[in-house]
Formats: C-alpha cells, structure tokens, sequence
C-alpha cells in the first residue's frame, strides 16, 4: 500500500517542490479541528504508524531524498524567549 502511494506521488506530483503536512499523536483533539478544519468542517484521515513501515522516520523503502516521505517530531517554541 505504502509502495503504491509512493508510485502514484512519483506520477503525479512535480519533483522540486516540497510538501508538507501536520499530523498528531492524539487522536481527536477538538482544538485542532477548529483551527486547521474550518470549524470542524474539514476531514480527518487517521494513520496506524505501526503499519507504514517506518524506519528511522522514512516511510517506505525510497532513500531519495527527492522522493522520500518521512515522519519526524516537531518542537514548538516562542521566538520571542
């Protein structure tokens, strides 16, 4: 399943331009579904990681980094500290 979205990114998506998207640990977290899903109103896609076959953050079996997917932790801090 993995390989075959990975094909169809391959196909369809230009090489260059970087993508990028926000994901969650928690599951429904209402606060999200406010900011990020027009009041709720938006879509919810829910991912098993224990099934992506991850390892060391890339999803998959591409070492390109032109065509990588990968899953990393993000830190939020104040930039004004």
């Amino acid at each position: 399943c993995v390989d075959q979205f990975i094909a169809h990114l391959d196909d369809n998506i230009s090489i260059g331009t970087p993508f990028a998207c926000c994901l969650s640990k928690s599951g429904d977290i209402l606060s999200q579904w406010r900011a990020y899903a027009k009041d709720g109103f938006g879509v919810s896609i829910g991912f098993d990681r224990e099934k992506l076959d991850v390892y060391d953050g890339i999803i998959g079996n591409n070492l390109d980094p032109k065509h990588r997917l990968t899953l990393s932790d993000i830190s939020y801090m104040d930039i004004n500290v």
